[in-house]
């Protein structure tokens, strides 16, 4: 968490993430947090929590085609893609 307090000292209107491996709580001082995917089965409120306080959610997810389902059912924010395009198609874009 220091590294982010470092980032708004230097950068204050810079949005700040915060990517986790293991925290099944997005209660850290960013703008947007991106939880591991499979951390949202674990903590299936992680999203709603997420929004509650304000900050948008991102699941990191390289391959999330054959989640978005649950990522739309979360309500997720976005979605990170190794292939956009086939991620896009899934998306029926």
């Amino acid at each position: 968490m220091a590294r982010i307090e470092a980032v708004r000292q230097v950068a204050p209107d810079l949005l700040r993430g915060y990517i986790t491996l293991k925290r099944l709580d997005p209660c850290v001082p960013a703008e947007f947090v991106g939880p591991f995917w499979p951390l949202l089965l674990a903590n299936p409120w992680y999203v709603a929590w997420a929004h509650r306080r304000g900050q948008l959610v991102c699941p990191l997810d390289p391959t999330p085609d054959a989640r978005l389902w649950l990522y739309r059912a979360l309500r997720c924010d976005a979605v990170l893609s190794d292939d956009p395009g086939a991620t896009a198609r899934a998306l029926g874009r």
